[in-house]
């Protein structure tokens, strides 16, 4: 079925994987961690090669999850959608195992402003991740970063998209009716607000929001 949101259009994204080994972003630069884009392939279709399920082990892992988590969402973005929406600013990295987490969690200690946050939950980045153009996928700013403690979760993170009130409402109903757009599902989640997209084949969440991070955070 074709969805019947119309927004601004912003390119073509691919994207399909498991939870499984990342490669390292090819460099960072002062004022910002910047993960790159290999042009010619995803990097949501790169990270799904030769997958073995592991822990994230090193800092490098961390930033090559955030990327593939990033390229899935805007892929899950474009079925629904067929546009892309502007992210909210927060990105989050589910954690399977006790040991990842404490790992995890001492690197986004590193990174980020214990003080700065949004219910001890999304934390602030000193600097943020930037993730250069792939495609037609533009260069996207993330500000917050989530570690998930180890539950039910098996995907390898979510990223939270904004949408204009109105228009979340009429997705918010769809979502309230189980709906499947092109084998994504939506999914309303009442106590947060928010609708999820999943898709079987995605190793990572979309929720749709009306609020951007600073939104939240009283910016």
């Amino acid at each position: 079925m074709k969805s019947s949101f119309s927004l601004p259009f912003q390119g073509e994204a691919g994207g399909r994987g498991v939870r499984g080994e990342f490669r390292p972003p090819s460099q960072s630069c002062a004022k910002s961690v910047r993960i790159f884009s290999n042009t010619h392939r995803s990097a949501a279709e790169k990270c799904a090669d030769n997958a073995i399920v592991k822990k994230i082990k090193k800092k490098k892992e961390l930033f090559e999850a955030i990327r593939y988590v990033h390229f899935a969402c805007f892929a899950l973005c474009k079925k629904v959608f067929g546009n892309y929406l502007p992210v909210s600013g927060n990105i989050g990295i589910f954690c399977r195992y006790d040991d990842e987490y404490e790992f995890l969690t001492r690197i986004r200690k590193e990174l980020t402003d214990e003080e700065d946050n949004w219910n001890e939950k999304y934390y602030r980045l000193h600097e943020p991740i930037v993730i250069q153009a792939n495609g037609d996928v533009g260069e996207t700013t993330y500000t917050y970063l989530y570690i998930r403690k180890p539950d039910y979760h098996t995907e390898v993170g979510d990223a939270d998209f904004v949408l204009e009130k109105k228009k979340f409402e009429e997705l918010k109903k769809r979502a309230s009716e189980k709906t499947v757009v092109h084998g994504v599902e939506l999914f309303y989640r009442p106590d947060l607000d928010m609708v999820r997209l999943s898709e079987a084949n995605t190793d990572a969440l979309l929720f749709v929001t009306t609020k951007y991070m600073t939104e939240h955070i009283g910016r």
